[in-house]
Protein backbone atom coordinates (compact mmCIF):
# COMPACT_ATOMS: atom_id res chain seq x y z
CA UNK A 1 0.00 0.00 0.00
CA UNK A 2 2.88 2.65 1.19
CA UNK A 3 4.65 1.69 -2.40
CA UNK A 4 1.16 2.73 -4.05
CA UNK A 5 1.06 5.74 -2.67
CA UNK A 6 4.57 6.33 -3.71
CA UNK A 7 3.67 5.91 -7.05
CA UNK A 8 0.82 8.18 -7.01
CA UNK A 9 2.79 11.00 -5.02
CA UNK A 10 5.40 10.93 -7.82
CA UNK A 11 3.46 10.61 -10.92
CA UNK A 12 1.87 14.07 -9.77
CA UNK A 13 5.41 15.72 -9.91
CA UNK A 14 4.70 17.45 -13.54
CA UNK A 15 7.85 16.34 -14.92
CA UNK A 16 8.00 12.99 -14.13
CA UNK A 17 4.87 12.07 -14.91
CA UNK A 18 5.40 14.16 -18.66
CA UNK A 19 8.89 12.06 -18.88
CA UNK A 20 7.24 9.06 -18.47
CA UNK A 21 5.21 9.67 -20.52
CA UNK A 22 7.86 10.87 -23.52
CA UNK A 23 9.78 7.83 -22.51
CA UNK A 24 6.33 5.28 -23.28
CA UNK A 25 5.82 7.03 -26.84
CA UNK A 26 9.91 6.95 -28.04
CA UNK A 27 9.87 3.75 -26.67
CA UNK A 28 7.52 2.33 -28.70
CA UNK A 29 9.89 1.04 -31.61
CA UNK A 30 7.62 -1.25 -33.47
CA UNK A 31 10.19 -2.90 -35.31
CA UNK A 32 12.29 -4.16 -32.41
CA UNK A 33 11.10 -8.09 -32.27
CA UNK A 34 12.12 -7.76 -35.96
CA UNK A 35 15.30 -5.26 -36.66
CA UNK A 36 17.74 -7.44 -36.98
CA UNK A 37 15.88 -9.20 -40.43
CA UNK A 38 15.16 -5.98 -40.84
CA UNK A 39 18.65 -5.07 -40.90
CA UNK A 40 19.69 -8.62 -43.03
CA UNK A 41 16.87 -7.65 -45.46
CA UNK A 42 18.51 -4.57 -45.86
CA UNK A 43 22.07 -6.56 -46.76
CA UNK A 44 23.88 -6.77 -43.39
CA UNK A 45 25.66 -9.32 -41.99
CA UNK A 46 25.28 -9.96 -38.42
CA UNK A 47 29.56 -8.67 -38.20
CA UNK A 48 28.26 -5.00 -39.72
CA UNK A 49 25.16 -5.51 -37.10
CA UNK A 50 26.81 -5.25 -34.10
CA UNK A 51 29.62 -2.98 -36.12
CA UNK A 52 26.60 -0.54 -35.99
CA UNK A 53 26.35 -0.63 -32.42
CA UNK A 54 29.78 0.10 -32.21
CA UNK A 55 29.33 3.82 -34.26
CA UNK A 56 26.05 3.87 -32.02
CA UNK A 57 29.04 3.70 -28.59
CA UNK A 58 31.27 5.95 -30.17
CA UNK A 59 29.47 8.39 -31.27
CA UNK A 60 28.18 8.41 -27.19
CA UNK A 61 31.62 8.17 -26.80
CA UNK A 62 32.40 11.46 -28.36
CA UNK A 63 29.11 13.37 -27.34
CA UNK A 64 28.28 12.27 -23.74
CA UNK A 65 30.22 14.33 -21.79
CA UNK A 66 29.97 17.44 -23.40
CA UNK A 67 26.17 17.02 -23.97
CA UNK A 68 26.12 16.55 -19.64
CA UNK A 69 28.07 19.76 -19.21
CA UNK A 70 26.14 21.53 -21.50
CA UNK A 71 22.89 20.12 -19.49
CA UNK A 72 24.15 21.54 -16.37
CA UNK A 73 25.00 25.20 -18.28
CA UNK A 74 21.97 26.01 -20.13
CA UNK A 75 19.09 23.69 -18.71
CA UNK A 76 18.04 20.10 -18.86
CA UNK A 77 14.91 20.64 -20.67
CA UNK A 78 16.97 22.13 -24.23
CA UNK A 79 19.08 19.14 -23.86
CA UNK A 80 15.73 16.20 -23.47
CA UNK A 81 14.25 18.30 -26.48
CA UNK A 82 17.20 18.27 -29.06
CA UNK A 83 17.69 14.56 -28.17
CA UNK A 84 13.55 13.39 -29.13
CA UNK A 85 14.03 15.36 -32.47
CA UNK A 86 17.50 13.21 -32.99
CA UNK A 87 15.78 10.10 -32.58
CA UNK A 88 12.70 11.06 -34.61
CA UNK A 89 15.33 11.95 -37.38
CA UNK A 90 17.24 8.96 -36.88
CA UNK A 91 14.30 6.34 -37.58
CA UNK A 92 13.60 8.30 -40.66
CA UNK A 93 16.85 7.73 -41.95
CA UNK A 94 16.14 3.93 -41.07
CA UNK A 95 12.71 3.07 -42.90
CA UNK A 96 14.33 4.91 -45.98
CA UNK A 97 17.95 3.66 -45.58
CA UNK A 98 19.67 0.58 -48.10
CA UNK A 99 23.57 0.88 -47.94
CA UNK A 100 25.38 0.64 -44.95
CA UNK A 101 26.76 4.30 -44.77
CA UNK A 102 23.23 5.32 -44.21
CA UNK A 103 22.86 3.48 -40.99
CA UNK A 104 25.98 4.66 -40.06
CA UNK A 105 24.73 7.92 -39.95
CA UNK A 106 21.46 6.96 -38.32
CA UNK A 107 23.55 5.03 -35.32
CA UNK A 108 25.97 8.57 -35.03
CA UNK A 109 22.63 10.80 -34.84
CA UNK A 110 20.42 7.98 -32.85
CA UNK A 111 23.96 8.38 -30.70
CA UNK A 112 24.13 12.19 -30.18
CA UNK A 113 20.50 11.74 -28.62
CA UNK A 114 21.24 8.74 -26.24
CA UNK A 115 24.63 11.06 -24.76
CA UNK A 116 22.03 13.88 -24.83
CA UNK A 117 19.81 12.13 -22.78
CA UNK A 118 22.01 10.32 -20.42
CA UNK A 119 22.85 12.87 -17.95
CA UNK A 120 19.85 15.29 -18.27
CA UNK A 121 17.12 12.85 -17.73
CA UNK A 122 18.22 11.69 -14.54
CA UNK A 123 19.04 14.81 -13.49
CA UNK A 124 15.95 16.29 -13.97
CA UNK A 125 13.79 13.55 -12.51
CA UNK A 126 16.06 14.16 -9.05
CA UNK A 127 16.15 17.31 -9.07
CA UNK A 128 11.93 17.57 -9.37
CA UNK A 129 11.75 15.47 -6.55
CA UNK A 130 11.11 17.61 -3.39
CA UNK A 131 11.01 14.46 -1.49
CA UNK A 132 14.43 11.96 -2.73
CA UNK A 133 13.33 8.99 -1.09
CA UNK A 134 11.00 9.01 -3.74
CA UNK A 135 13.56 8.80 -6.05
CA UNK A 136 13.45 5.39 -6.62
CA UNK A 137 9.97 4.91 -7.30
CA UNK A 138 10.43 7.86 -10.03
CA UNK A 139 12.93 6.17 -11.68
CA UNK A 140 10.89 2.98 -11.57
CA UNK A 141 7.59 4.89 -13.35
CA UNK A 142 10.04 5.64 -15.85
CA UNK A 143 11.78 2.21 -16.45
CA UNK A 144 7.89 0.40 -16.25
CA UNK A 145 6.83 3.39 -19.30
CA UNK A 146 9.48 1.84 -21.68
CA UNK A 147 8.19 -1.62 -20.55
CA UNK A 148 4.75 -0.70 -20.78
CA UNK A 149 5.31 0.58 -24.64
CA UNK A 150 7.24 -2.59 -25.79
CA UNK A 151 3.84 -4.49 -24.62
CA UNK A 152 2.21 -2.83 -27.00
CA UNK A 153 4.09 -2.31 -29.39
CA UNK A 154 6.21 -6.04 -29.66
CA UNK A 155 2.82 -7.90 -30.62
CA UNK A 156 1.60 -5.27 -32.85
CA UNK A 157 5.14 -5.05 -34.31
CA UNK A 158 5.04 -8.53 -34.85
CA UNK A 159 1.71 -8.40 -36.38
CA UNK A 160 2.94 -5.43 -38.97
CA UNK A 161 5.88 -7.09 -39.76
CA UNK A 162 4.15 -10.20 -41.26
CA UNK A 163 2.78 -7.44 -43.76
CA UNK A 164 6.06 -5.66 -44.23
CA UNK A 165 9.18 -5.57 -42.39
CA UNK A 166 9.31 -1.94 -43.58
CA UNK A 167 5.89 -0.68 -41.55
CA UNK A 168 6.88 -1.29 -38.26
CA UNK A 169 9.86 1.36 -38.87
CA UNK A 170 7.36 3.47 -40.62
CA UNK A 171 4.88 3.60 -37.39
CA UNK A 172 7.39 4.18 -34.90
CA UNK A 173 8.64 7.61 -36.76
CA UNK A 174 5.31 8.71 -35.71
CA UNK A 175 5.37 7.72 -31.78
CA UNK A 176 8.59 9.57 -31.84
CA UNK A 177 6.93 12.69 -33.17
CA UNK A 178 4.82 12.70 -30.85
CA UNK A 179 7.19 12.18 -28.11
CA UNK A 180 9.05 15.17 -29.22
CA UNK A 181 6.25 17.47 -28.82
CA UNK A 182 5.73 15.85 -25.20
CA UNK A 183 9.11 16.95 -24.51
CA UNK A 184 8.43 20.49 -25.16
CA UNK A 185 5.99 20.74 -21.86
CA UNK A 186 8.61 19.89 -19.47
CA UNK A 187 9.58 22.52 -17.14
CA UNK A 188 13.09 23.60 -16.32
CA UNK A 189 14.64 22.39 -12.98
CA UNK A 190 18.11 23.84 -12.91
CA UNK A 191 20.03 26.09 -14.97
CA UNK A 192 23.43 27.08 -13.88
CA UNK A 193 23.84 30.92 -12.42
CA UNK A 194 27.10 30.91 -12.50
CA UNK A 195 29.16 32.13 -16.06
CA UNK A 196 31.01 28.45 -15.33
CA UNK A 197 32.59 27.56 -18.25
CA UNK A 198 32.09 24.06 -19.49
CA UNK A 199 35.16 23.15 -19.46
CA UNK A 200 35.21 23.76 -15.90
CA UNK A 201 33.16 21.23 -15.48
CA UNK A 202 34.18 18.81 -17.24
CA UNK A 203 37.83 18.48 -15.24
CA UNK A 204 35.53 18.66 -12.16
CA UNK A 205 33.00 16.06 -12.93
CA UNK A 206 36.17 13.96 -14.29
CA UNK A 207 38.27 14.33 -10.88
CA UNK A 208 35.52 13.52 -8.93
CA UNK A 209 35.05 10.11 -10.85
CA UNK A 210 38.61 9.04 -11.69
CA UNK A 211 40.30 10.79 -8.52
CA UNK A 212 37.78 11.02 -5.78
CA UNK A 213 35.74 7.97 -6.23
CA UNK A 214 37.38 5.52 -8.70
CA UNK A 215 34.56 2.56 -7.54
CA UNK A 216 32.23 4.92 -9.50
CA UNK A 217 34.31 4.03 -12.22
CA UNK A 218 34.60 0.41 -11.75
CA UNK A 219 31.27 -0.84 -10.59
CA UNK A 220 30.24 1.65 -13.77
CA UNK A 221 32.29 -0.84 -15.77
CA UNK A 222 30.85 -4.15 -14.37
CA UNK A 223 27.52 -2.70 -14.80
CA UNK A 224 28.03 -1.71 -18.50
CA UNK A 225 29.57 -5.18 -19.26
CA UNK A 226 26.33 -6.85 -17.78
CA UNK A 227 23.79 -4.47 -19.81
CA UNK A 228 25.46 -4.52 -22.79
CA UNK A 229 24.98 -8.30 -22.73
CA UNK A 230 21.35 -8.39 -21.64
CA UNK A 231 21.32 -5.43 -24.56
CA UNK A 232 22.61 -8.11 -27.30
CA UNK A 233 19.83 -10.76 -26.51
CA UNK A 234 17.42 -7.89 -28.55
CA UNK A 235 19.34 -9.15 -31.60
CA UNK A 236 20.19 -12.74 -30.72
CA UNK A 237 16.49 -13.07 -29.75
CA UNK A 238 15.69 -14.04 -33.40
CA UNK A 239 18.45 -16.19 -34.60
CA UNK A 240 18.03 -18.19 -31.14
CA UNK A 241 14.27 -18.28 -31.40
CA UNK A 242 14.52 -19.60 -35.31
CA UNK A 243 16.98 -22.11 -33.86
CA UNK A 244 14.00 -23.43 -31.77
CA UNK A 245 11.85 -22.95 -34.76
CA UNK A 246 9.91 -21.09 -33.90
CA UNK A 247 7.74 -19.14 -36.37
CA UNK A 248 7.93 -15.42 -36.52
CA UNK A 249 4.47 -14.54 -35.82
CA UNK A 250 5.02 -15.46 -32.75
CA UNK A 251 8.20 -13.62 -31.82
CA UNK A 252 6.46 -10.69 -30.59
CA UNK A 253 3.86 -12.05 -28.25
CA UNK A 254 7.09 -13.59 -26.84
CA UNK A 255 8.55 -10.74 -25.97
CA UNK A 256 5.29 -9.42 -24.87
CA UNK A 257 5.41 -11.86 -22.27
CA UNK A 258 8.75 -10.85 -21.01
CA UNK A 259 7.95 -7.77 -21.09
CA UNK A 260 4.74 -7.66 -18.79
CA UNK A 261 7.11 -9.59 -16.41
CA UNK A 262 10.14 -6.97 -16.70
CA UNK A 263 6.97 -4.02 -16.07
CA UNK A 264 5.60 -5.96 -12.75
CA UNK A 265 9.63 -6.76 -11.34
CA UNK A 266 10.36 -3.00 -12.67
CA UNK A 267 7.52 -1.47 -10.62
CA UNK A 268 8.41 -4.11 -7.21
CA UNK A 269 12.24 -2.82 -7.39
CA UNK A 270 12.08 -0.28 -4.93
CA UNK A 271 10.51 -2.73 -3.18
CA UNK A 272 12.71 -5.43 -3.32
CA UNK A 273 15.30 -3.05 -2.51
CA UNK A 274 13.68 -2.26 0.44
CA UNK A 275 13.64 -6.06 1.88
CA UNK A 276 17.50 -7.11 0.51
CA UNK A 277 19.21 -4.05 0.20
CA UNK A 278 20.89 -2.67 -2.54
CA UNK A 279 24.37 -4.76 -1.99
CA UNK A 280 21.87 -8.09 -2.69
CA UNK A 281 20.11 -6.23 -5.77
CA UNK A 282 23.13 -5.45 -7.79
CA UNK A 283 24.59 -8.97 -7.48
CA UNK A 284 21.56 -11.17 -7.86
CA UNK A 285 20.41 -9.03 -11.13
CA UNK A 286 24.08 -9.40 -12.71
CA UNK A 287 24.84 -13.31 -11.20
CA UNK A 288 21.51 -15.01 -12.15
CA UNK A 289 21.38 -13.34 -15.99
CA UNK A 290 24.87 -14.61 -16.47
CA UNK A 291 23.77 -18.48 -15.38
CA UNK A 292 21.04 -18.61 -17.27
CA UNK A 293 23.57 -17.34 -20.01
CA UNK A 294 25.49 -20.56 -19.54
CA UNK A 295 22.67 -22.76 -19.26
CA UNK A 296 21.50 -21.40 -22.51
CA UNK A 297 24.78 -22.23 -24.16
CA UNK A 298 24.38 -25.61 -23.37
CA UNK A 299 21.38 -26.35 -26.02
CA UNK A 300 18.33 -27.10 -23.49
CA UNK A 301 15.28 -27.97 -25.10
CA UNK A 302 13.10 -24.69 -26.50
CA UNK A 303 10.72 -24.74 -23.51
CA UNK A 304 13.97 -24.42 -21.19
CA UNK A 305 15.53 -22.24 -23.54
CA UNK A 306 13.13 -20.09 -23.26
CA UNK A 307 12.48 -20.19 -19.41
CA UNK A 308 16.14 -18.82 -19.23
CA UNK A 309 15.83 -16.59 -21.73
CA UNK A 310 13.11 -14.31 -19.94
CA UNK A 311 14.79 -14.81 -16.65
CA UNK A 312 17.61 -13.21 -17.79
CA UNK A 313 15.73 -10.41 -19.09
CA UNK A 314 13.30 -9.76 -16.45
CA UNK A 315 15.88 -10.34 -13.47
CA UNK A 316 18.10 -7.77 -14.91
CA UNK A 317 15.40 -5.63 -15.22
CA UNK A 318 15.38 -5.01 -11.69
CA UNK A 319 19.08 -3.65 -11.78
CA UNK A 320 18.46 -0.29 -13.87
CA UNK A 321 15.92 1.92 -11.73
CA UNK A 322 18.19 1.23 -8.45
CA UNK A 323 21.08 1.79 -10.00
CA UNK A 324 20.30 5.23 -11.46
CA UNK A 325 18.95 6.13 -7.27
CA UNK A 326 22.17 4.68 -6.13
CA UNK A 327 24.51 6.57 -8.29
CA UNK A 328 22.05 9.85 -8.02
CA UNK A 329 22.56 9.48 -3.73
CA UNK A 330 26.37 9.70 -3.89
CA UNK A 331 26.85 12.65 -6.69
CA UNK A 332 26.49 16.42 -5.41
CA UNK A 333 23.94 18.75 -6.95
CA UNK A 334 27.00 21.17 -9.19
CA UNK A 335 27.83 19.13 -11.91
CA UNK A 336 25.37 16.62 -11.35
CA UNK A 337 24.19 16.11 -15.28
CA UNK A 338 28.07 16.13 -16.03
CA UNK A 339 29.38 13.55 -14.22
CA UNK A 340 26.27 11.14 -14.78
CA UNK A 341 27.28 12.17 -18.55
CA UNK A 342 31.09 10.92 -17.14
CA UNK A 343 29.94 7.79 -15.63
CA UNK A 344 27.59 6.94 -19.02
CA UNK A 345 30.78 7.67 -21.11
CA UNK A 346 31.83 4.81 -19.15
CA UNK A 347 29.17 2.92 -20.07
CA UNK A 348 29.96 3.99 -23.76
CA UNK A 349 33.33 2.80 -23.72
CA UNK A 350 32.49 -0.46 -22.91
CA UNK A 351 29.92 -0.84 -24.88
CA UNK A 352 32.11 0.03 -28.31
CA UNK A 353 34.52 -2.70 -27.60
CA UNK A 354 32.31 -5.51 -26.69
CA UNK A 355 29.26 -4.85 -28.81
CA UNK A 356 31.59 -6.03 -32.43
CA UNK A 357 32.75 -8.95 -29.99
CA UNK A 358 29.70 -10.43 -29.40
CA UNK A 359 28.43 -9.86 -33.25
CA UNK A 360 31.85 -11.69 -33.95
CA UNK A 361 31.62 -14.48 -32.14
CA UNK A 362 27.74 -15.10 -32.93
CA UNK A 363 28.64 -15.16 -36.30
CA UNK A 364 30.83 -18.28 -35.85
CA UNK A 365 28.52 -19.77 -32.79
CA UNK A 366 25.20 -18.69 -30.75
CA UNK A 367 26.21 -21.43 -28.50
CA UNK A 368 29.99 -20.05 -27.58
CA UNK A 369 28.33 -16.53 -27.87
CA UNK A 370 26.30 -17.18 -24.65
CA UNK A 371 28.81 -19.39 -22.94
CA UNK A 372 31.30 -16.38 -22.88
CA UNK A 373 29.11 -13.68 -21.83
CA UNK A 374 27.55 -15.75 -18.85
CA UNK A 375 30.96 -16.42 -17.51
CA UNK A 376 32.19 -13.06 -17.65
CA UNK A 377 29.17 -11.78 -15.90
CA UNK A 378 28.80 -14.80 -13.13
CA UNK A 379 32.93 -13.61 -12.70
CA UNK A 380 32.10 -9.50 -12.35
CA UNK A 381 28.72 -10.34 -9.78
CA UNK A 382 31.76 -11.75 -7.76
CA UNK A 383 33.72 -8.53 -7.91
CA UNK A 384 30.17 -6.72 -6.53
CA UNK A 385 30.45 -6.82 -2.79
CA UNK A 386 34.02 -5.34 -3.05
CA UNK A 387 32.91 -2.15 -5.32
CA UNK A 388 29.54 -2.08 -3.18
CA UNK A 389 31.27 -1.80 -0.04
CA UNK A 390 33.29 0.97 -0.95
CA UNK A 391 30.79 2.94 -2.54
CA UNK A 392 28.57 3.25 0.52
CA UNK A 393 30.88 4.97 2.35
CA UNK A 394 30.60 8.09 -0.46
Amino acid sequence: MNSIKSYIEVIKVRNVFLLSLMTFFYSLTFYTTVFTLFLLERGLNYFEIFLLESVLSASIFLFEIPSGALADRFGRKKVIVLSMILFAISTYIVAVSHSFLWFVVESILYGIGVAAMSGADSAMIYESLKKKELADHSFSLISSAASLAMIVSLPLGGMMAAVSLELPVYITCISLTVAVLVALFLRETQVSDEDKPVKKSIRHSLGYVFKEHPFLFYFQCIQSVASGFIFSLWYLNQPLFLEYNIELKFFGWIMLAVNLCITLFVLIAPTIRKKIGSLMVFLLTILLPGVSFILIALQPGWIAGLLLFGLAFIIHSINGPIYRTFINERIPDQDRATTLSIISFVGSVVGMVIKPLIGWMADFSLEATFMVMGVVMVVGALVVPMIIGKLRAI
